[in-house]
């Protein structure tokens, strides 16, 4: 992912996103000193899409590929649904644009306006 421009990639099962993501962004807590995410890739859903939008910045942009923490399989399901403010199922499904302030979050994740995330 760095190769095609991504400036960081964490990886959720071996890092704990939140504490790397405060790291990269050299804050504390969330929102300090404006340093947010423009563009996030978020296919996890649950804690962690709840982490993204605590990251995000005031207009970032979250791509939504996937919900597999919340997926029926996952005996835990029913506690990562409760863990994000979002419905991700309905946003996957309904491929719905959502926005939160300026944020956007397209859900099902490649809006047809590319032009749009791009910024």
């Amino acid at each position: 992912l760095q190769a095609l421009g991504c400036d960081h990639v964490i990886n959720y099962k071996t890092h704990d996103v939140r504490v790397e993501l405060q790291r990269l962004l050299r804050d504390t807590d969330a929102g300090k000193n404006n340093h947010r995410l423009d563009v996030v890739l978020e296919g996890v859903g649950g804690e962690l899409l709840q982490t993204a939008l605590d990251f995000l910045a005031p207009e970032g942009r979250l791509l939504q590929i996937g919900y597999i923490s919340e997926y029926p399989h996952n005996p835990h399901a029913k506690t990562e649904v409760a863990k994000n403010e979002l419905d991700a199922a309905d946003i996957f499904w309904n491929k719905k644009t959502v926005m939160r302030g300026k944020q956007t979050i397209y859900g099902n994740a490649w809006p047809t306006d590319y032009a749009k995330v791009a910024g």
